[in-house]
């Protein structure tokens, strides 16, 4: 064989192991490979070391709402609880998170109840810092899209909590907390903490 033929066949051969070995998953590594990866992910001291990418997932928990209050949506007997967590900011970014628990009185326990059904065609949840005179909406990228879940897609079903979260501009002053009005007739949740 020629030998610039026999190192194109061992370029080509090279190449479609590494193809083959680059298609494997994670899932067929074997078990031992696993625990050795996440023996060396752990820190010297045994707490357990963030993931190289810094991914997560917000650990957001209903029951460690800071305040909650129930109210009767206009018109019906149906009744929501609110619950609001603190404010939390990220980069130029403030978040607010509220959970919403339906219990609609007429409505099929399996049935799924949107947010919009809880609060409204006109809602827009607005952050007060009155110290400083100024109020905070969601931000908006144009008249049709918003920095938030959308309010129809977002789903519940009567007694279940759903996440509805809101992106507002980070606060322009030194303040650690703000009044989050929810509804216009709703008392507003006074003095929510903001972490950084």
């Amino acid at each position: 064989m020629r030998p610039v033929r026999r190192a194109a066949l061992l370029g080509a051969t090279a190449l479609t192991v590494a193809l083959l070995g680059a298609c494997s998953s994670s899932a067929d590594a074997p078990a031992d490979a696993a625990s050795t990866a996440a023996s060396h992910g752990a820190a010297k001291d045994g707490a357990k070391a963030a993931p190289a990418s810094g991914a997560g997932v917000d650990d957001l928990d209903p029951a460690d709402v800071i305040a909650e209050q129930t109210y009767t949506v206009p018109g019906s007997e149906d009744k929501v609880t609110v619950g609001v967590h603190s404010l939390v900011v990220k980069g130029d970014v403030m978040v607010l998170n509220l959970f919403f628990t339906p219990e609609f009185a007429d409505h099929p326990k399996d049935e799924p109840i949107s947010v919009f059904d809880m609060v409204g065609a006109a809602w827009d949840p607005s952050l007060m810092d009155r110290e400083n005179l100024k109020e905070y909406t969601i931000l908006s990228e144009n008249v049709t899209t918003d920095w938030a879940a959308d309010q129809v897609h977002t789903e519940a079903t009567n007694g279940q909590p759903v996440l509805w979260w809101g992106g507002y501009a980070a606060p322009q002053d030194d303040i650690d907390t703000v009044d989050v009005r929810v509804l216009d007739e709703l008392p507003e949740f006074t003095d929510v903490p903001i972490t950084r």
